[in-house]
């Protein structure tokens, strides 16, 4: 709080929106955009299997910050992110099969 004030009294607002205030606004959005809409779209269903969706695509794994596994987390939230992959690959088509979302075509 004493830096916001400094940088107000020095006259250095502008530097401190600069620095911290918009790079804080876009991590947010970032994050909000990849946890919280992408993984849960079309918002179409609250039932366990098909309110939200695996993308199985490494070039998404990069753009999404690690959530193209987003149902693995729905599912077994006890398994930590980075077995997400894996356990993925050992239940896919039996997610498939029971109409899970395991791809953008669903």
């Amino acid at each position: 709080m004493g830096a916001i004030v400094a940088a107000v009294v020095t006259g250095h607002t502008v530097d401190l929106l600069v620095v911290f205030v918009a790079p804080l606004v876009l991590s947010l959005g970032v994050l909000a955009l990849a946890f919280d809409l992408i993984p849960h779209l079309p918002f179409d269903s609250t039932e366990r299997f098909y309110d939200t969706r695996a993308l199985p695509s490494r070039a998404l794994n990069v753009l999404f910050l690690g959530q193209k596994y987003h149902l693995v987390h729905h599912l077994w939230n006890s398994v930590p992110w980075y077995k997400y992959q894996r356990v993925f690959n050992e239940t896919r088509d039996d997610l498939a099969n029971i109409g899970a979302r395991v791809d953008w075509g669903d």
